[in-house]
């Protein structure tokens, strides 16, 4: 993809992230309304050919966000099949504030900037409060649908341009069957115990562990709380 090429009724726009062999991910507007979304290209044919798994991961992914609407789940858009260049094009909800938190990998900890890169600062008890009731109503969704997301961690969760909490990348999610599962093992940390049973107290851990990071920006809950692989 290149900027400023139109598909059907989308322009594109910046990319997103340097194009990989499976997909390309961009920037694009409605030339009607101007409304700005994410076009994800997903190169079907070639992993069909080339990167099998991947292609298999990929459709999984697609099934599962087919499935989802939610306020404060990324939105699927539309879907574009293009059979004559074996491609999926996936127009996905836009977060223009992006990342509830940035991290910086070398002093270890999670910050957010609102744009000023030299001012750093911490989310307010209001803020924080808020966050949390959107994410219980999200992870509720998902779980009443048999859905697990498995990836859940600041990275994956993004704001809008109204401060709401969006969760994205449903890469890991799965559709599952919930069997009864306990918390077990040193110091009670959570363990996935069958690969056919939903570790749905570690998501609701790990959304404890995400609300503590906006008002102390460490990491220090990521030896305790960690998703088993």
């Amino acid at each position: 993809m290149q900027n400023n090429l139109t598909y059907n009724q989308y322009t594109l726009l910046d990319p997103l992230a340097l194009p990989t062999a499976n997909s390309e991910i961009s920037l694009c507007q409605v030339n009607a309304t101007f409304q700005t979304y994410v076009m994800k290209v997903l190169k079907r044919g070639y992993m069909r050919k080339n990167c099998y798994d991947d292609y298999i991961q990929a459709m999984r992914e697609l099934d599962v966000h087919k499935m989802l609407s939610h306020r404060h789940l990324i939105k699927l858009h539309e879907i574009i099949d293009d059979e004559g260049d074996d491609k999926v094009y996936l127009i996905i909800e836009y977060a223009e504030k992006g990342q509830i938190l940035d991290y910086d990998s070398e002093t270890g900890k999670f910050f957010k900037t609102d744009g000023d890169e030299d001012k750093p600062r911490l989310f307010t008890e209001e803020e924080i409060a808020r966050f949390s009731r959107q994410l219980v109503s999200a992870l509720g969704y998902l779980h009443n649908k048999r859905i697990v997301h498995f990836d859940l961690k600041p990275q994956n969760v993004m704001l809008d341009s109204l401060n709401n909490v969006k969760i994205a990348d449903f890469g890991l999610a799965r559709e599952i069957r919930f069997d009864p599962i306990r918390l077990e093992g040193g110091g009670g940390r959570p363990q996935r115990r069958q690969k056919n049973e939903a570790p749905t107290p570690l998501e609701w851990l790990v959304h404890g562990a995400l609300l503590r990071l906006p008002a102390r920006r460490d990491r220090r809950f990521k030896s305790n709380i960690e998703m088993a692989e």
